[in-house]
């Protein structure tokens, strides 16, 4: 990893690896909703699930290609991005913008295995959104356990929920 990353060293995403490794095991590919830095990347990747990976930085798109060459990744906003592939693990890790609805029509159409939101309680917006992802998942997916509180170990008055969805049967 480049300098600049050296903030990501694995605290939060080692964290959100180990709980949801269990729940890994059907999964054969994964798309990281504006990934961002894509924390999880280098661990699904080492575990042979092909990701695929967007957001609208082309500056951290270019290091992510550069640094994780194995992983597709795109420039291009949340509010134009639509695949027609489905994918096992559909992931929005540090949701906090508007862009629910685009990714509740993903999560719908790309029917995965496993469905994970990660998000500081503050943002209001991610309450709404998780409360409308489980009523539209509700009939095919359980709730694993819950809600995981996770604290950045470099921030710590920056709690977050993880959230995490498995399909049934």
């Amino acid at each position: 990893m480049t300098d600049r990353w050296e903030y990501l060293k694995p605290r939060r995403e080692r964290i959100i690896y180990r709980y949801i490794q269990p729940y890994l095991k059907s999964v054969d590919t994964a798309l990281d909703w504006e990934c961002g830095h894509s924390p999880l990347a280098p661990y699904l990747i080492a575990n042979g699930i092909s990701i695929t990976g967007f957001d609208i930085n082309a500056e951290i798109i270019q290091e992510l290609r550069a640094i994780l060459p194995m992983g597709a990744w795109q420039e291009q906003p949340s509010r134009t991005f639509e695949s027609t592939e489905s994918f096992d693990l559909v992931m929005w890790l540090g949701l906090d913008n508007p862009s629910t609805e685009l990714f509740l029509a993903t999560v719908d159409r790309a029917a995965p295995q496993i469905v994970v939101i990660e998000y500081a309680p503050a943002f209001q917006r991610a309450k709404t959104m998780e409360r409308r992802l489980a009523k539209m998942l509700c009939r095919e997916y359980a709730r694993l356990p819950q809600r995981v509180f996770i604290c950045e170990s470099l921030a710590p008055y920056d709690l977050r929920y993880l959230v995490v969805w498995e399909r049934i049967g």
